[in-house]
C-alpha cells in the first residue's frame, strides 16, 4: 500500500523523513500505559527476532535489546516522567508506540 502526503508550500519544508512501514495498532501491544517504569511489549507470534529500543524526547536511546519472545518485560528505573517512543524492528516491519512514564 502507498499513499501521498501534500505539504503546503507555506510550511517551507526542506526535507521529509519517512518510516518504511508502520504497523496497525493491533499488531503490537505496549502496556500498562502510562507506566511507573515497568511495562510489557507484546509482539505478534510471527514477529521472529525483534530489536526493541526506548527513545527519550531528545532522541537518545535509553534502553535497547533483541528478543525472540512474544512478550518482553522492560524496566526503566531511572527514566524520568515524560513521553518516550518504543520502537520495535522486525525483519518485515517497524512498529512505533508512545509510552507515558509517570513517576
Amino acid at each position: 500500500d502507498s499513499f501521498e502526503v501534500t505539504i503546503p508550500s507555506a510550511w517551507k519544508c526542506d526535507s521529509i523523513a519517512a518510516v518504511a512501514q508502520v504497523s496497525a495498532q493491533g499488531d503490537v501491544e505496549v502496556y500498562p500505559n502510562p507506566t511507573a517504569g515497568t511495562f510489557v511489549v507484546k509482539l505478534p507470534t510471527t514477529a521472529g527476532v525483534a530489536a526493541i529500543a526506548v527513545i527519550d524526547g531528545l532522541g537518545r536511546t535509553i534502553w535497547t535489546d533483541e528478543t525472540v519472545a512474544t512478550a518482553t518485560t522492560i524496566s526503566l528505573p531511572n527514566a524520568r516522567t515524560g513521553i518516550y517512543m518504543v520502537r520495535i524492528k522486525t525483519a518485515t516491519a517497524t512498529y512505533n508506540s508512545l509510552l507515558a512514564v509517570d513517576k
